[in-house]
This record gives structure tokens, C-alpha cells and sequence, in this order.
């Protein structure tokens, strides 16, 4: 379940319900393609910073411009290893104006971009930031654009659609106050888009894994959004759609009664509207739904350990959670061509476990189990009906083939238990055959489904073990393993939880 307060109540009997998202308009390869440079930095400053998008101020840190050493003990003193991305050399006179040459960045870029603008982040804490600046843009020689902006923040939102540039430049002319230096903490190619439940007409998040890693599943996030004034008109050149971009993040949130929630992390996928439509859909996954498109060609005979296949498919940049399986041994047999999803879900279903994407973008490897205590229990007070269990049809035997393609070897199979109740299996990364078809049996005997439609607690997550009672008022323990929160100015869930094993 998520962190929440002390105070958390996701069922009051009347509830504020809000959302928001998040996402960047930006050219997605800027940063990566771009080098800075100044005519005037601070020893202390790390230009390079400015490009990752995430550096914040420490806080309220004295220097030595004018009304900048106060002892109200809302101050601190810079410490050693602390560092400003920009902190310019330049100050300000007794006007606020930057004399000449005032001071300047300079973004280069190897490659050409195109964003509908430009975002600064400067100093709000300590109240240090240019109350005016000039960006001018070029593509080579040439200046394509150039524009000053007045600013009384330290996020400033320059709106400036331009394209196929590879060189930005940011004039910092004055400031708000006297005597003051320009301190800048990132520079974004593009703008920030906030919607919240003032805009959003409604919103879907779907999240979940397959007990048996029978298959990965794919976050999806979908949102519709006052789209009134056209600018996500994908026919209009000046609109913004054109921006959107694939492997763009977009971030969500749900708020019961003020207190949020963060969703799963997500990209954008795709979008859709029309000249005539006052909404606009925008439907973003997180990195499981990239992973179809991507062939892994690395498979050959021998094994492995499980981390050391999921690093080999995934690169060393991603973040997994391997729990207790990252040192159980499976084959390396993957077939030419297996996409790299379906290949993650093999060497999953190999190891006895499956996987799924945390909501931070956490590649999670574990075994669903139902614990002895809930987080959260479902009743009548929050169930739209106390319908929604059932047993699925009986699996009494498992057959599980083990085919190496890279071996002049026989197949292998294994069977567990009996019955005429039998479920086939193949999986070429299988080491342990005989544990995997027990343990593929043992899944599967967990007949017990819980699938309620109920008013959605939106802090719970997969593997989270739930209390849910039934028309008879007794009460169940199962572990979800799918969530679907529906957002329409009100919330509700459609809930997926394992039960306990139905001979």
C-alpha cells in the first residue's frame, strides 16, 4: 500500500474526490543532444545540471547580496558539497539592470529540436530570480525567433513555438530586486502541462499482473480534458499536439479529501481529437507496452541467473526489485525474435514468480501470496454490490514442456498432479521443471476470484492483501492482483483479488 497519513480515510461517507496530471511538452531528446556554456558562472555552479530537468534549491541559503544574511532562523548557510546549476557572476545594480554584458547561457545542441517553448527553474526560496530575460533562438547563423519575457516567479513559462532549432540562447536583463544574482536550477525544452479535476472530464488508470506470469501486463492511463480552446488540434500546425511525443512522462495523481495519491508512472502513447470536439483523450503506458515492440536476439543454450537475464534484456539503467529470486538459475533459450515483454515474462514464469511495473517504474519480480493481516477491507459500506465472487473452472494437472531450440536435445516435459482438467505450458527457459509445473498447479488451484466494483482506494497496490465480505457477511482474504480506478467527477473500482486455493 502507499505511504498515507495517520488520518487517511479512503471511504468517508461523503468524499472529496480530485485529480491531476502532469506532463512535459518537451523535445525528448534535447537535454541529451544539448551542452551549455556561460559568460560568467560562479565556482560553485555545475552547468551541466541545468540539463537534467530535476535540480531544486537546498532551501533559504544566505549570500552576500543585499537582505540576503537575515538571522530570523528561516536561513542557512551554504554547506560544503552543495552546488547551484547556474549562479551568475554578474549582480544586478541599485535598478534591478544587468549592465553590459549581461549575463548570458548558451544551449548547443547536436541535433535539431523543436519544442512549443521553454521552461526555467530558478531560486524561490531565497527570492532570486530575473524579472525580465530575452530568449532568442537560432538554427545555425540564422536567428529564428527572438522575445523578452516579463517574470515575477522562480518557474518561468516562456511560450515559443519554434522548430528545428539547434542553438537557444537566455539574456538575463534585470531583476526584481537590487542587488541581486541570477541563481537557476534547470531549463526544460518545452512547458509543463497541469490538468486537475477543474479540466479533466474523466480519467482511467488500469494496473495489474498475472499471478502466474502468464502474461505482463500494462499500465494504461487514459484521460479526457477541456480541449475548448483546440490546442491539442492535430490538424492545426500551430497547435500543440504536434509536441506530444512518444516515451514523453506523464504523471497522475488521486486525492481523496486533499490528501494525494501518486498513480503509476506512465508515457504517452497516443492521443485523439477532432476540429469539432470540445474534449481531447490522451492515453499514455508505462515502459511494459514499449517493451512489445522490441525483438531480444541474445538467447542461446546454458542458464543464468534471473538478474543477470533481466539485465541483459532491459540495460543496466533500469531499476529492479528481484526480492528473493534474483539468484534463481534459468535458461538462457529465449527464441530469436521473442519480443523483449514476452521474454521478461518467460524468464518471470522460469524463476516461480511473476512481474509487474511499481508505480515509481520499479521492475518488480515476486510471488502473490495472501497475508495473514489487510490493508484494506471491502464490505458493504463501500461495495457497490456484495456480488463478485466466483470460482473459475478447475485445473487439476499441469503439463509444462521445456524445448531448448538452441540444443540438439529432446524436449522435456513435466506433469503435475492429475485430472482431465489439464493446462499445457511451454516455456524454454525453465530449469527447474519440476517446480515450475508445481508451482504453475498451486496457482492455479487458487479458484477463489474476488472481483467487486467498489468506490476505489486509490493508495492500494498490486500484492496488497484485502478483506472482502460477501451477500452472507463473511469475510475473505485475497491478494489484488488488478486495479481499474475510474475517475467521472466521482470514483469507483473495479477490484481483481486471488483467493485461497478451491479443491
Amino acid at each position: 500500500m502507499q505511504p498515507v497519513s495517520a488520518h487517511y480515510n479512503a471511504y468517508p461517507d461523503v468524499r472529496e474526490v480530485g485529480v491531476g496530471v502532469t506532463f512535459r511538452l518537451v523535445d525528448v531528446g534535447a537535454a541529451g543532444n544539448a551542452a551549455v556554456s556561460s559568460n560568467g558562472a560562479e565556482p560553485i555552479s555545475i552547468l551541466s545540471q541545468l540539463l537534467t530537468g530535476d535540480e531544486t534549491s537546498p532551501g533559504k541559503i544566505m549570500t552576500m547580496e543585499d537582505d540576503l544574511v537575515q538571522t530570523d532562523g528561516t536561513w542557512d548557510i551554504l554547506q560544503p558539497g552543495q552546488t547551484v546549476p547556474f549562479w551568475s557572476t554578474a549582480l544586478s545594480d541599485q535598478d534591478g539592470i544587468f549592465q553590459t554584458p549581461v549575463p548570458t547561457l548558451t544551449f548547443s545542441l547536436s541535433n535539431p529540436a523543436s519544442s512549443i517553448g521553454f521552461t526555467f527553474l530558478f531560486d524561490g526560496p531565497a527570492g532570486c530570480w530575473p524579472s525580465k530575460i530575452r530568449v532568442t533562438v537560432y538554427n545555425g547563423s540564422s536567428q529564428l525567433v527572438s522575445q523578452e519575457f516579463r517574470n515575477s516567479e522562480s518557474e518561468l513559462k516562456c511560450e515559443l513555438s519554434v522548430s528545428d532549432y539547434d542553438r537557444v540562447t537566455i539574456e538575463f536583463l534585470e531583476t526584481q530586486e537590487p542587488y541581486r544574482r541570477i541563481k537557476m536550477y534547470a531549463i526544460l525544452f518545452g512547458i509543463v502541462q497541469d490538468f486537475d479535476a477543474s479540466t479533466i472530464a474523466s480519467m482511467t488508470i488500469r494496473f495489474g499482473c498475472s499471478p502466474d506470469a502468464s502474461n505482463i501486463e500494462s499500465t494504461e492511463l487514459s484521460f479526457t480534458f477541456d480541449n475548448s480552446d483546440a490546442k491539442y488540434n492535430m490538424i492545426s500546425p500551430t497547435g500543440l499536439y504536434r509536441y506530444l511525443q512518444d516515451g514523453q512522462v506523464i504523471q497522475s495523481s488521486i486525492s481523496i479529501d486533499g490528501e494525494s495519491i501518486i498513480m503509476p508512472l506512465c508515457y504517452f502513447t497516443r492521443s485523439e481529437a477532432t476540429d469539432e470536439a470540445l474534449t481531447a483523450t490522451i492515453t499514455a503506458n508505462d515502459k511494459i507496452y514499449t517493451l512489445d515492440s522490441t525483438p531480444y536476439n541474445g538467447g542461446s543454450s546454458g542458464t543464468w541467473t534471473l538478474q543477470e537475464a533481466v539485465t541483459a534484456i532491459l540495460g543496466v539503467g533500469e531499476i529492479c526489485d528481484f526480492g528473493s529470486f534474483g539468484n534463481i538459475t534459468v535458461g538462457r533459450a529465449i527464441p530469436q525474435g521473442t519480443s523483449k515483454r514476452e521474454s521478461l515474462r518467460l524468464l518471470a514464469q522460469a524463476a516461480k514468480c511473476t512481474c509487474w511495473i511499481e508505480r515509481d517504474g520499479t521492475f518488480v519480480f515476486r510471488n502473490l501470496s495472501i497475508a495473514q493481516s489487510s490493508v484494506d477491507t471491502l464490505n458493504k459500506d463501500n461495495l457497490y454490490s456484495l456480488s463478485g465472487v466466483s470460482v473459475q473452472e478447475p485445473i487439476d494437472s499441469v503439463v509444462l514442456t521445456v524445448r531448448d531450440s538452441y540444443a540438439e536435445t529432446d524436449e522435456k516435459v513435466y506433469t503435475a498432479g492429475t485430472g482431465e482438467n489439464v493446462r499445457t505450458v511451454d516455456n524454454p527457459c525453465v530449469v527447474d521443471g519440476q517446480g515450475v509445473a508445481n508451482w504453475l498447479l498451486s496457482i492455479n488451484k487458487q479458484r477463489l476470484v474476488y472481483s467487486p466494483k467498489n468506490r476505489g482506494n486509490p493508495a492500494v497496490d498490486i500484492g496488497d492483501t484485502l478483506t472482502i465480505y460477501n451477500a452472507y457477511s463473511e469475510a475473505g482474504r485475497a491478494v489484488l492482483y488488478s486495479q481499474e480506478l475510474i475517475y467521472d467527477g466521482g470514483l469507483q473500482a473495479n477490484t481483481k483479488a486471488l483467493g485461497a486455493a478451491w479443491e
